[in-house]
């Protein structure tokens, strides 16, 4: 198990946190879902949004494991929520895939 060594002659207090805190401190950074998307109307575009449970620290850079799904671009993406469309022929029927947001260093 890891030691620590302190400098002096007192030992430095640990921070605990709830486990909720360190779970939405690290979702700033990293978070992961599923997103469905529903054809608009006979245009053969269907849309999805996706709503993150905690705000990242900057906008994040997202990877959409559907190929065919296209980003709807930066002005609908935030530190909270983004959007993606999928055009043609595939796209007059419901989806579903996932994704993974990552806000790192």
């Amino acid at each position: 198990f890891p030691v620590t060594i302190d400098k002096g002659s007192t030992a430095t207090s640990f921070d605990y946190r709830p486990y909720g805190t360190e779970l939405q401190l690290c979702q700033r950074y990293y978070q992961s879902g599923g997103v469905y998307g529903w054809p608009r109307s006979s245009d053969n575009v269907s849309v999805a949004s996706a709503y993150l449970p905690v705000s990242m620290r900057t906008v994040p850079t997202y990877a959409i494991a559907d190929g065919a799904i296209q980003s709807a671009g930066p002005d609908t993406r935030t530190t909270q929520s983004f959007g993606a469309y999928k055009t043609g022929t595939s796209a007059s029927t419901s989806w579903y895939t996932t994704f993974t947001a990552s806000a790192e260093l």
